[in-house]
């Protein structure tokens, strides 16, 4: 059986992955957190797994930090965010409880370690027992940072009347804590989950995942959806005074992004390479599913919250092959040296002189298994199709560029998924796939008319990922 175990994205030894947590720089080491249900798919008994690493790039895995084995977080140690302070790791999650009636209870909890590796639950949990009048049961994921000698908690959030929100607490220090107001009044589903709060370019930005939001055109056409706001935050109020929703990917697997600060100043992203109730892929039969996205760095351009890999990426290099010109007119080629199924790629193409041109991913010899993406300068849209990817996954999605004549592609490949950055990361497709062992080719087409492709890059990849 082939296996879809990833080579260089982290991914669970066994059990079930989902949202990342504490992501963090301490003492040396980078530190990813995440969501782990080892007893998946026979029961459930959330975790905090852990991978560590000395450059984002090779990964080491460790035992779990914490276990639910707490009256206030005995049904689940859930997301949270880590913070050094001092000479200590502190990680705050939520405590998740079933009550016998069938009733849920939410604590935001504390956790302290001295080497990153060892948590000591906080001898006064919880930090905070229980959730303001006027919300439901329904609130989790806290994310913390300081600023000007306080403490912040953004908390996601349903109101009683089922919609979603983030509600902010602040602190003088990291024990006690008190409820400020809520973040947001707009209406965007029944549920925020995994809400983030950070600053680029003197402009902050409130990241979230609103559950619930209908297919409006092109926009949200995936399970959940995940998104931006950019504006400010009143500390003094918690209002968020903010522009319009935006979704970060336009993909099918990407959510419950978090973000932290690397020592160099960046502004680090990684996200879930999966959705809630995604409980039947492949790898099921190797007892294992799901995966975290490659880091990716986060700027401004404009009023658009860009995504790039995180140039450490580079040393996942290890073969080279260049293409410097190729023009592709009312035909399809493949482009042998740009095969494998663990590879990144980056393309420029000018003058799109066509009515449209496309990529074929991970494709069969007989072009009956791919993942395709089309430049439609008709609409000015950007398709990615996985109808025909492999034994997992179906659909399209789609977003409109400004100018479709002349794009930069960078895709990063491995065993079972594509990252697809256009433009430098204005927009994004982050997507799990499952071909055939022989579906390694890369192709090209054009319809009506030509296309030329002025550079071409290509890179074999290294395995990064010691589980």
């Amino acid at each position: 059986m082939k296996s879809y175990r990833q080579s260089y994205h982290l991914s669970p030894p066994y059990g079930f992955m989902n949202d990342p947590n504490g992501l963090s720089h301490f003492k040396g080491r980078y530190h990813v957190f995440y969501q782990w249900n080892k007893k998946f798919p026979l029961g459930k008994e959330v975790h905090w797994g852990h991978f560590s690493s000395k450059d984002m790039v090779f990964w080491y895995g460790h035992p779990s930090v914490l276990a639910p084995v707490d009256y206030y977080d005995k049904n689940g140690c859930y997301s949270g965010s880590a913070i050094q302070y001092g000479e200590k790791l502190l990680a705050f999650y939520t405590g998740n409880v079933k009550t016998t009636d069938g009733e849920r209870e939410t604590y935001q909890c504390l956790a302290i370690s001295e080497d990153g590796d060892n948590f000591v639950k906080y001898g006064k949990n919880p930090l905070i027992n229980n959730f303001p009048p006027g919300y439901t049961a329904h609130f989790r994921d806290p994310k913390v940072w300081q600023k000007d000698g306080m403490w912040y908690m953004i908390i996601g959030a349903q109101r009683e009347d089922l919609t979603g929100t983030a509600v902010l607490y602040k602190g003088n220090d990291p024990y006690n804590w008190s409820f400020v107001g809520e973040v947001s009044k707009e209406s965007l589903g029944y549920m925020w989950e995994c809400p983030d709060l950070f600053s680029l370019d003197d402009k902050d930005i409130l990241l979230f995942c609103p559950q619930g939001l209908e297919p409006q055109g092109d926009l949200y056409n995936n399970r959940y959806q995940c998104g931006y706001m950019i504006g400010k935050l009143d500390y003094n109020n918690g209002k968020f005074h903010g522009k319009e929703f935006i979704e970060l990917d336009r993909g099918f697997e990407f959510y419950a992004p978090q973000t932290f600060l690397s020592p160099d100043g960046r502004r680090i992203l990684w996200a879930w390479m999966g959705m809630p109730e995604e409980e039947d892929q492949p790898t099921l039969k190797e007892n294992w599913i799901h995966c975290l996205t490659i880091p990716r760095e986060l700027y401004l351009k404009g009023e658009k919250l860009c995504q790039k890999p995180i140039g450490e990426l580079e040393r996942l290099r290890v073969k080279e092959y260049k293409l410097e010109k190729k023009i592709i007119q009312d035909s399809w080629a493949f482009i042998k040296e740009f095969s494998g199924e663990r590879v990144e790629i980056q393309l420029e193409i000018v003058n799109i002189d066509s009515d449209e041109f496309g990529l074929f991913i991970r494709s069969d010899e007989g072009k009956k298994q791919y993942t395709k993406l089309t430049i439609d300068t008709q609409s000015s849209k950007v398709i990615l199709d996985r109808e025909k990817s492999g034994l997992w996954g179906k659909g399209q999605r789609a977003v409109t560029l400004k100018d479709v004549n002349n794009i930069k592609i960078t895709i990063y490949i491995d065993t079972s998924s594509l990252e697809i950055f256009l433009n430098e990361g204005e927009e994004t497709f982050t997507v799990r796939i499952f071909p055939n062992k022989n579906s390694t080719n890369f192709g090209v087409y054009s319809k009506g008319g030509k296309v030329e492709i002025v550079k071409g890059q290509k890179w074999d990849l290294k395995e990064a990922v010691i589980l």
